[in-house]
């Protein structure tokens, strides 16, 4: 499940005029948050016994099923949501409370808590610093490319106006695009101050979420390549000091005992693809060197041997 969680996309949550940005997991018996408060990344996961007991003591007279609440809470999650009206409270350094009051079917009133707690410093990085840097990077690639198609565009387009070629409409002419002056334009805008303005809470909407997890899979999948190769390269662990055949002898001829239990094997080398060709190149140099000598050693032995002269 949290493999699955970390490709969800996050979705802006405003609350009380300060921006989160959520992620959920649900499923038939549990339900997975986390929460980003623009400094920290927020973690809770509640199964089904958690679920009926905050069920109980938030709401003491309503009478759901897990499965309903669950279904309820993803929808008031959803991106653009507008079932629950949401509340916060840190609660110390530690704990974020994620208030959700709400209406069930019918009108019956429904409140949550999500009580999260701060994760570490790798989770930050994992889950939004270094998929960010990505799509930043990913976006970065798209704009060169379609520069670079409009470049192509404009091309074709005065190829054909020197053909004698013109446009039906006046009003569809356009001016070679010039990316320099579209940039310092861009920033000059109204809507460049009002994205810095907002804090970047656009991010993930429909596009930049779809990224996102384009990223997450993609990111994972390497992970797992790189993680399946290395295991694969990696060599037998040699013996330690003392457990293998050169013990060396004490004073008295007897041999030194295992130590195995006082020192651990050396750590085992990252996978180097370079290495291991030079070893195979090695390898059957020796082996073509071995065949040429034997098959000399048979020559040898298979010619006749010459017969000595007598003088007298």
């Amino acid at each position: 499940m949290a493999d699955d969680q970390s490709a969800c996309p996050w979705i802006p949550l405003s609350v009380e005029g300060k921006q989160f940005w959520v992620k959920s997991r649900f499923d038939l018996d549990s339900v997975s948050l986390q929460i980003f408060d623009g400094v920290d990344v927020w973690s809770e996961t509640s199964m089904v016994k958690n679920i009926k007991s905050k069920t109980k003591l938030f709401n003491p007279n309503v009478e759901a099923p897990v499965a309903k609440v669950l279904q309820h809470l993803k929808e008031c999650l959803q991106y653009n949501s507008t079932k629950g009206q949401f509340s916060y409270q840190y609660r110390g350094q530690r704990e974020l409370i994620l208030q959700v009051a709400s209406n069930l079917t019918g009108g019956v009133p429904f409140n949550w808590k999500f009580e999260a707690n701060q994760m570490d410093k790798e989770s930050l990085s994992g889950e939004v610093t270094m998929p960010l840097l990505c799509m930043v990077t990913e976006l970065i690639q798209r704009e060169k490319a379609l520069v670079s198609a409009l470049k192509r565009k404009d091309a074709e387009i005065e190829d054909m106006k020197a053909g004698g070629g013109k446009v039906s409409r006046k009003y569809l002419e356009t001016t070679p695009f010039n990316h320099k002056s579209f940039q310092e334009e861009r920033v000059q805008s109204k809507g460049f101050e009002e994205i810095i303005s907002g804090q970047g809470n656009g991010c993930f909407e429909d596009e930049g979420q779809a990224l996102y997890k384009q990223v997450k899979v993609t990111l994972g999948t390497l992970n797992r390549r790189k993680q399946a190769e290395n295991e694969a390269a990696e060599p037998d662990t040699l013996p330690v000091d003392g457990d293998g055949p050169n013990q060396s002898p004490l004073r008295d001829g007897s041999v030194r005992p295992s130590q195995s239990g006082s020192r651990s094997a050396s750590p085992k080398k990252p996978f180097s693809p370079g290495k291991l060709e030079e070893k195979q190149t090695e390898l059957l140099r020796r082996e073509a060197l071995e065949r040429k000598l034997e098959e000399e050693k048979q020559k040898q032995q298979q010619k006749p041997k010459k017969k000595k002269k007598k003088l007298f």
